[in-house]
């Protein structure tokens, strides 16, 4: 093997990152996530953030159980090169509960990622939306729901 001259990034695939998860390569309570094939440890949430996913989690619970799993700060496999643990999913519903596999892109209805702080970052999950205070979101997935920033922090 010949020296490198300059470093280059070598980037993981979802499956090697499984793999490292499987092999206990991270402890369990490591708050780690891969994003375009780098893993990035995350910053612990502070009070104002969990509430924030609290308020969300129990918006949605109370008003679209029946039509999508609610998913707070679960995992979400995006092949190649992406495994992120949003804040909250809508997932749309199946039996097991997605006990047979992590949902993937196409079971999203809807993707939220909290920032409390440092201002919405993308995360590398695109087609973002940022929604500040007095704003509204029409979910594509339910079009006759519109979300109301009122409705949920008052």
């Amino acid at each position: 093997m010949g020296a490198i001259e300059t470093p280059t990034r070598l980037s993981l695939t979802v499956e090697q990152y499984e793999a490292m998860h499987d092999a206990g390569v991270f402890p369990d309570e490591a708050r780690v996530e891969l994003i375009d094939g780098v893993i990035y440890e995350m910053a612990p949430p502070g009070s104002p953030h969990h509430a924030v996913v609290m308020r969300l989690t129990q918006f949605f619970c109370t008003r679209l159980a029946t039509r999508a799993t609610i998913s707070p700060q679960g995992p979400l496999k995006l092949p190649p090169d992406s495994y992120p643990q949003p804040d909250l999913q809508l997932l749309a519903p199946r039996e097991d509960f997605y006990e047979a596999g992590t949902p993937q892109s196409g079971d999203v209805l809807l993707l939220i990622e909290v920032s409390v702080s440092t201002g919405l970052a993308d995360g590398g999950y695109g087609n973002r939306r940022v929604v500040e205070r007095g704003g509204v979101i029409l979910p594509t997935a339910f079009p006759e729901f519109p979300v109301r920033w009122e409705d949920v922090f008052g």
